[in-house]
């Protein structure tokens, strides 16, 4: 504002010097003429482009101040999207930590249970133990039955 006000100080005198000094010389080496001229003419000119200059200077002073505003906003939204990629990011990594203990832990489940596939398999009767323990109960009954009838 002050930068506005000096630059149109400076332009208000040096639009004044020239016709100053036009009228102090031939205001000395002139008469008078007979259509008279305003002295507050060029004056009043300097002014009405002052108030131009100032009024500009205002503008632009309120949309750099609105440019301002809108980059603090815009600054503020960039650190909560940056703020909310790194809790996505820390979260993404907890998941995927979770899921490796998720894995770890089923990998551990299917190996229990084959083993106990292993332990059963071997435990399971099958139709030769049967029959083996058939033709035994039967040795074992004709062995007491021979014994008995003795």
């Amino acid at each position: 504002m002050l930068a506005a006000i000096v630059l149109s100080m400076t332009v208000l005198f040096a639009s004044l010097a020239p016709t100053l000094q036009a009228q102090s010389s031939s205001a000395t080496n002139s008469q008078p003429s007979a259509t008279p001229v305003s002295k507050d003419d060029g004056l009043r000119a300097a002014c009405f482009e002052a108030v131009e200059e100032l009024r500009a200077a205002r503008k632009l002073i309120d949309s750099q101040g609105l440019r301002i505003e809108l980059g603090d906003e815009m600054l503020a939204i960039e650190r909560q999207i940056s703020a909310g990629l790194k809790n996505i990011r820390t979260l993404d990594a907890a998941e995927k930590e979770q899921l490796r203990q998720a894995l770890g832990a089923k990998d551990r489940v299917i190996a229990a249970y084959e083993a106990e596939i292993v332990v059963l398999k071997k435990q399971r009767t099958s139709f030769w133990k049967k029959a083996e323990l058939v033709v035994i109960g039967v040795a074992v009954g004709i062995g007491v039955a021979f014994v008995m009838k003795k």
